[in-house]
């Protein structure tokens, strides 16, 4: 066995695999940090204290930013609860909707159908605010988004609203 083990390709196995959980737990950490800071800012914005009455577990006030951090916590719970719907699904539908709101911000609706058991059900995914309004850019935007919720091939039916795109 001496000397005919590739010892290079064993650690670099090893390696290979250290540097992709680390970089996991970096994205994790960042997506957590920045989910953070975007709670900040919606409490500034509003100039809303970041502190409560009582910030213990048992309060009824423990202020507007836990409370926030609390309730983004629960949304991303509530995302990965679809993903796992949606990878014991056999097929997924898409509903889009593109509009322009009071302010003039275009935001893109996406909404996913699928079968949970033999009950079919619908769920709300995101609104996102939109830059180019173009069929192109719509359509990066929603390739983006279905990116980590299904595989391609289970997609078999897609329903689009926005009649705006199709002014070219």
């Amino acid at each position: 066995m001496l000397g005919k083990t590739n010892i290079l390709s064993t650690i670099d196995a090893g390696y290979s695999l250290s540097i992709k959980k680390y970089n996991e737990l970096v994205d994790k950490n960042r997506h957590t940090l920045s989910r953070v800071i975007d709670c900040i800012k919606c409490c500034g914005v509003h100039e809303l204290p970041l502190r409560g009455h009582n910030e213990t577990i048992d309060s009824n006030n423990r202020g507007v930013f836990l409370d926030m951090v609390s309730y983004t916590a629960t949304l991303d719970i509530y995302i990965e609860e679809i993903k796992r719907e949606i990878d014991k699904a056999k097929f997924v539908s898409l509903q889009a909707d593109e509009t322009t709101d009071v302010s003039c911000r275009s935001q893109f609706v996406i909404i996913l159908r699928y079968l949970k058991g033999h009950k079919p059900v619908e769920r709300f995914i995101a609104f996102i605010d939109v830059q180019d309004r173009t069929a192109m850019g719509l359509t990066n935007v929603l390739k983006e988004e279905l990116n980590c919720f299904c595989q391609k091939e289970k997609l078999i039916a897609q329903a689009y609203d926005g009649a705006a795109v199709m002014r070219g």
